[in-house]
């Protein structure tokens, strides 16, 4: 599976970069750059009440 590297192009010296196309033939996930395209995002974090949040006045 082809994934796409984020680092810049002039900087890369991975050997399973490719430069024409921008992508990674290896599959290294645990690398920082190593981004598929098709996986789902993270989900976005949604902050939650405090506990002790209902106790202050609110102005």
């Amino acid at each position: 599976m082809k994934a796409k590297c984020e680092l810049d192009p002039d900087i890369n010296k991975c050997p399973h970069f490719e430069p024409v196309e921008q992508e990674c033939n290896s599959d290294n996930s645990c690398c920082g750059f190593y981004r598929i395209p098709s996986a789902e995002s993270i989900p976005q974090y949604f902050r939650q009440p405090r506990w002790y949040e209902q106790y202050y006045k609110k102005r």
